[in-house]
């Protein structure tokens, strides 16, 4: 079987709400909860964090060691394609599934399905759709993950240049310039589709007590499962 890693794209600057990732949310940091998230999927073979340097972002990498979580670190700034290309290659990974910090709802049997749709026919971008051409994962739902082969991003990477803005976001290029690469699109769970939960995605104060208060729902209704 081909190695996927899940890499968790991490850092302290966020411009709405500096040091997110490492905020208490409900016991335990955000990028705790989204960890522990990922790493009940059950297809990724690794769970990695990746963070850049130099904006306080140390403090990631200290807390990923003594959590025992691989971490992968650099000083490319806002280029977190350069990144995901970097920690891709240090740990090994023909397959990528992104997966951002800030979802701390993130539902990993829908990230089981995406890998499982993306080995089948080897599909260099697999995500599911909102509407047609969108991922998911560019919505502030918080729910979704995507992936993609490492070939497939290193083919982008030497697309774009230096300067392009979508490095930033990682997976632009691949679905933005779709008839280049081959897209398996998959429609968003019926359960989001008859039901679609408040937005658990965290970009603002406002953000983080709504989706506290989420998690604290969750945490109680299993409690009451059990």
């Amino acid at each position: 079987m081909p190695r996927t890693v899940a890499i968790i794209q991490a850092r302290m600057g966020s411009r709405r709400l500096p040091g997110k990732v490492l905020m208490d949310l409900a016991g335990k940091p955000l990028l705790r909860h989204v960890i522990d998230r990922t790493r009940q999927a059950a297809m990724p073979d690794e769970v990695v964090v990746a963070t850049c340097l130099g904006d306080g972002s140390e403090a990631i990498v200290e807390r990923c060691r003594r959590w025992g979580v691989a971490c992968y670190s650099d000083r490319h700034g806002w280029d977190v394609l350069r990144r995901f290309l970097g920690a891709a290659e240090a740990y090994d990974a023909e397959w990528i599934v992104r997966v951002c910090a800030d979802n701390p709802l993130l539902v990993p049997e829908w990230i089981d399905a995406l890998v499982e749709a993306a080995l089948a026919d080897r599909f260099d971008y697999t995500a599911y759709e909102l509407s047609p051409g969108v991922p998911a994962i560019t919505r502030p739902t918080g729910y979704f993950a995507e992936v993609t082969t490492r070939e497939a991003l290193e083919r982008a990477e030497r697309m774009m240049a230096p300067n392009d803005p979508r490095r930033e976001h990682v997976t632009a290029c691949l679905y933005a310039e779709a008839w280049r690469f081959r897209c398996r699109w998959l429609p968003v769970p019926e359960a989001y589709r008859l039901d679609p939960p408040p937005s658990a995605s965290i970009d603002t104060a406002e953000d983080f007590r709504r989706v506290e208060r989420m998690v604290e729902e969750s945490k109680d209704e299993a409690i009451a499962a059990n």
